[in-house]
Order: C-alpha cells, then sequence, then structure tokens
C-alpha cells in the first residue's frame, strides 16, 4: 500500500509518509512463504520463538527494501529525509507475550525503567 502511495503521489509537492508494519511484534506469525523464503542461514537459531522472529525480521527487511526501491525511482529521493524509529524494546524472556525478544545490552523492556 505504501508504495501505491508513493507512486500515485504528485511529486511536485511534499508528502509525509508513516509507514508501520507489525513484523517483530507478538505473536510471532509468520506466512509459510517466510518459511521458504528466509529460513536459509537460521541453522542456528534453535529456539523456536527467536526462529519465527527472525523470519519475520526478514519480511521486515523486504518491506522496508521495497519502499526504499520505489523511493528511489521519485523525484522526491533527492530533498527526502527517511527516519527509522522503534518502540521502547520487546518482552523480556520469560513475560507472558515472550516473542523471542532480546533486548541486550538493556537489562529489560517494555513496562520497565531500562
Amino acid at each position: 500500500e505504501a508504495i501505491r502511495v508513493v507512486k500515485e503521489h504528485d511529486q511536485t509537492k511534499p508528502m509525509f509518509l508513516y509507514f508501520s508494519v507489525p513484523n517483530v511484534h507478538t505473536p510471532n506469525q509468520t506466512p509459510k512463504y517466510y518459511d521458504q523464503k528466509y529460513l536459509e542461514g537460521l541453522d542456528h537459531i534453535t529456539e523456536y520463538d527467536r526462529r519465527k522472529l527472525a523470519l519475520n525480521l526478514g519480511g521486515l527487511e523486504e518491506s522496508v527494501q521495497n519502499l526504499t526501491e520505489a523511493l528511489k525511482k521519485s523525484p522526491m529521493w533527492e530533498d527526502m529525509m527517511v527516519v527509522f524509529m522503534s518502540d521502547n524494546g520487546g518482552t523480556p524472556h520469560g513475560g507472558p507475550a515472550y516473542g523471542g525478544h532480546s533486548n541486550y545490552p538493556h537489562r529489560a523492556g517494555k513496562n520497565s525503567l531500562f
């Protein structure tokens, strides 16, 4: 959808695009094609939740890459600011919504002061 918005936008006018993706939030549900597309090279990740998180990160990376490529084809690319933001980390191991997240080197994650 974001790529369509970029392509259809009047390239002579400023644009604000908020692109939010849920890939790295629990529950770690991955489309079947992620398993086939991103599984290679993940043999070292043996924990189920962390493996699913890694698959979702592959999908996130692909989404950002596709959007970036669409923006680079636009005249807007030459005068653009891209900001990447994140929330305050994942649920620590053992938490109720643990999804394979690691907040290292910080001590905790969501709902904490660290």
